[in-house]
């Protein structure tokens, strides 16, 4: 891939300072992070995407009354569910086990 790139610096810039160049997308291209992966060429150049995607670590949302008055927030994180009042500074938490129970035995019956 690096052969690639730099075939086509020359190509573009075929003066001495294709030679500048050269050694500065070497470097460049030495520096990227191992998360970095090529993707197939298209139209005879390569592009780099991330091997995997970055996914948020949680999920808040706020609570609503009626009155479209915030009542608190709900934040979603793959461990489990936490609670914040309007105005706390504290969250309140449980497992996914336990929400889990709770709401198979305390929850109603909903449609989606």
């Amino acid at each position: 891939m690096i052969a690639t790139c730099l075939n086509h610096v020359e190509r573009l810039i075929p003066d001495a300072s294709a030679a500048a160049w050269k050694d500065s997308l070497s470097s460049l291209v030495a520096t990227l992070p191992r998360q970095f992966t090529t993707l197939p060429a298209i139209n005879g150049h390569r592009a780099f995407r991330r091997a995997k995607p970055l996914s948020p670590k949680f999920h808040d949302f706020t609570i609503l009354d009626a009155a479209s008055s915030k009542v608190g927030e709900i934040r979603v994180k793959p461990s489990g569910v936490l609670w914040a009042p309007k105005g706390a500074h504290e969250w309140y938490g449980v497992d996914l086990d336990t929400f889990k129970n709770f709401m198979e035995t305390q929850g109603k019956r909903q449609k989606k």
